[in-house]
């Protein structure tokens, strides 16, 4: 029996190998996932997830643009988009829900405005620094995280590619944070699941990260 099962664990292991196929640990998907979405990033539009609402984005560069001819350089671009889900609310302009919070600081005070199509509220204070203060005490480590997709395990082929076992779901709440500091832009994208599936591989590692606290602390701060 023994030397069966041997046998079979040997067959195994040669298929593989001739097939040229490497299962990669989780850190190993990481590393590869991380080099692949920052190649991709090149020359994207940092505005995409707004982009589909020509409204809303417009209006959105334009009080990015009225704060730059203030002085204020350095401004957070906070959105929630609902794609596949059917939005009656009058101030919809595109085909999904999608709100778009900018937030700014101003001789120490931090403000905030809601922009949803072609409606907007007023500018709010918001009583805490927080938002920015976190970002600039973990700038490095922020700047540096990737918030990881559902994946299940990857593989290897003797091409370089890598296969992953993946899930994707289409209607969620996608979100988008973006650190404009003058020409320079960090841009974090994540859904919900992303931060729910447990099977995933990385559930820890997204919900571990500086970059989802600093999440928590926007959201917090805007009271959503």
């Amino acid at each position: 029996m023994r030397a069966i099962f041997l046998f079979i664990l040997s067959t195994f292991l040669f298929a593989a190998i001739a097939s040229g196929q490497k299962k990669l640990t989780k850190e190993e998907i990481l590393k590869y996932w991380t080099k692949h979405k920052s190649e991709n990033l090149k020359g994207k539009d940092v505005f995409q997830v707004i982009g589909s609402d020509t409204i809303l984005y417009s209006r959105t560069l334009k009080l990015i643009d009225s704060l730059h001819h203030l002085g204020i350089d350095s401004v957070i671009i906070y959105t929630v988009a609902y794609p596949g889900y059917n939005g009656s609310d009058k101030c919809q302009t595109g085909s999904y829900p999608i709100n778009t919070f900018v937030i700014w600081k101003s001789i120490n005070q931090t403000y905030s405005q809601r922009l949803e199509g072609k409606c907007n509220s007023n500018p709010n204070k918001i009583d805490s620094a927080s938002i920015f203060d976190y970002y600039d005490k973990n700038f490095t480590t922020i700047t540096s995280e990737c918030f990881m997709p559902i994946i299940f395990g990857a593989e290897l082929s003797g091409n370089k590619n890598v296969k992953y076992s993946m899930s994707f779901i289409n209607h969620e709440p996608n979100y988008s944070i973006i650190y404009k500091d003058g020409n320079a832009f960090k841009e974090i994208e994540f859904s919900e699941s992303e931060m729910e599936n447990k099977k995933s591989l990385f559930h820890d590692h997204n919900l571990s990260l500086k970059s989802y606290t600093w999440w928590e602390i926007i959201k917090r701060d805007l009271k959503q």
